[in-house]
C-alpha cells in the first residue's frame, strides 16, 4: 500500500516537474545571470561591497552549523515572501533569484585568498536544498 502511494507521488512528481521545465530552465537562468553580473561587472562595486559587508558581519564569529542555520533561515524567509508575492507576476521571486545570483557571483569575485572550494562547501547545503527549491 505505502509503496504504490510512493510510485504514484513519483509519476506525480515526475509529471509535474516535466510541465514546469521552461519556468524552471527561466528562473535558473536569471539566477545564472545573476551570478555573472554579480562576479563580472559587481565584483569592485563599493555599494555592493558596503552593503553585504553588513550582511556578511552578521555571520561572522559562527560555527560552520550556526553559519548554515542562519543563512537557511534567511534564505528560507526569503523563500516564503518570494512564494506567497509571486503572485504579482512573478517580479519578487524572479528579483530574489536575480539577487541570490548576484551575492553568489559577487562572493567568488571578492574571494581573494580563500580557496575556491571552501565556498563551495560553504554554499553547497544552500546550492543542494534552497535554491533548486526557490526554483520550483
Amino acid at each position: 500500500m505505502l509503496l504504490m502511494k510512493i510510485k504514484v507521488w513519483l509519476a506525480d512528481s515526475k509529471k509535474t516537474l516535466f510541465e514546469a521545465r521552461k519556468h524552471i530552465l527561466f528562473s535558473v537562468l536569471i539566477f545564472a545571470f545573476g551570478i555573472v553580473v554579480g562576479y563580472l561587472y559587481l565584483g569592485n562595486s563599493e555599494y555592493l561591497r558596503e552593503g553585504l559587508a553588513g550582511l556578511f558581519k552578521s555571520f561572522s564569529n559562527k560555527t560552520y552549523f550556526q553559519f548554515t542555520l542562519k543563512i537557511f533561515i534567511h534564505n528560507l524567509i526569503v523563500a516564503y515572501l518570494s512564494m506567497r508575492l509571486g503572485l504579482l507576476f512573478g517580479i519578487l521571486p524572479a528579483l530574489s533569484a536575480f539577487g541570490s545570483g548576484v551575492s553568489v557571483g559577487w562572493l567568488f569575485a571578492n574571494a581573494g585568498s580563500a580557496k575556491w572550494y571552501k565556498l563551495v562547501l560553504l554554499l553547497s547545503p544552500h546550492g543542494i536544498f534552497e535554491i533548486p527549491a526557490m526554483m520550483l
